[in-house]
């Protein structure tokens, strides 16, 4: 998940008052995924994946009500939630087994997982 920050007002000038928003969009698809032959898991793409209208319109959303951190979706929320609530002694194996399974995949794909 890449997080994208939102920045209004001047930059120059003393005093300039600006205002950031951590925007969390998950996974969005795009035509370079559907270029590499990449398919996501149906599942994932039902629960967290949003176009990048959706998240661009969440964004913008949280951003005018003032909010710091902006989560897009129901679903990256409620696996924001779950991955809180795991101890990491847990999570990292699991972060470690899935990276693994990615990268086995992307391999078999014939895609550079770089």
């Amino acid at each position: 998940m890449r997080p994208v920050t939102l920045i209004t007002g001047a930059s120059a000038g003393i005093g300039a008052e600006l205002t950031r928003v951590l925007l969390c969009p998950g996974p969005v698809p795009t035509e370079l995924q559907t270029r590499a032959g990449l398919r996501g898991d149906r599942a994932q793409s039902a629960l967290l994946s949003l176009s990048a209208a959706q998240v661009a319109r969440i964004g913008y959303r949280g951003f005018m009500r003032g909010k710091r951190v902006v989560v897009a979706g129901i679903g990256n929320q409620i696996a924001l939630f779950l991955v809180r609530m795991v101890p990491h002694a847990a999570l990292l194996p699991l972060l470690h087994w899935g990276t693994r399974f990615a990268a086995r995949d992307a391999e078999r794909l014939g895609v550079s997982a770089s």
